[in-house]
């Protein structure tokens, strides 16, 4: 009789990492497929990211280089913060619909190390890269950008 409730339990839990396994490899695919592409409402640039934030794409439209070194600069850093920030709330929503319970540990995680609607700001700063006026100059440049 011990055998069988080993070997039952042992079904049990073969059943349940199959299911992990079938909705990691879900999960995974979904998140593969997320591309988020942000233009300049000029089309002066775009940049395509993934669902990890990483710059999937660059396009810089002649009429850019026009522009000038410092209102480019503050274009296209603007432009892949905004991309990364949408292909972060599209991938947090396919692990919302897909676990909630994963959703949710995302957002302690997230809320734990004071993470904010910009992921990839964080990352920035830490590269020394950050500009003490970024926040002046991301409102005054939002209004270059649209979604696609």
């Amino acid at each position: 009789m011990p055998v069988s409730y080993v070997d039952d339990w042992n079904e049990q839990q073969r059943k349940v990492a199959e299911k992990w396994r079938e909705q990691s490899r879900t999960l995974h695919e979904s998140l593969a497929e997320v591309r988020v592409r942000i233009a300049t409402q000029g089309d002066e640039l775009a940049v395509t990211t993934d669902a990890q934030g990483r710059v999937a794409d660059l396009e810089i439209a002649p009429k850019a280089l026009g522009l000038g070194n410092e209102t480019l600069r503050r274009m296209l850093l603007q432009t892949i913060r905004q991309a990364q920030a949408e292909a972060a709330r599209r991938a947090e929503g396919i692990v919302a619909e897909m676990s909630p319970e994963a959703a949710a540990t995302l957002r302690a995680a997230q809320e734990f190390v004071g993470e904010d609607e910009t992921p990839h700001a964080r990352q920035d700063a830490t590269a020394g890269q950050a500009d003490p006026d970024d926040d002046e100059k991301r409102n005054d440049s939002s209004a270059w950008l649209r979604k696609d």
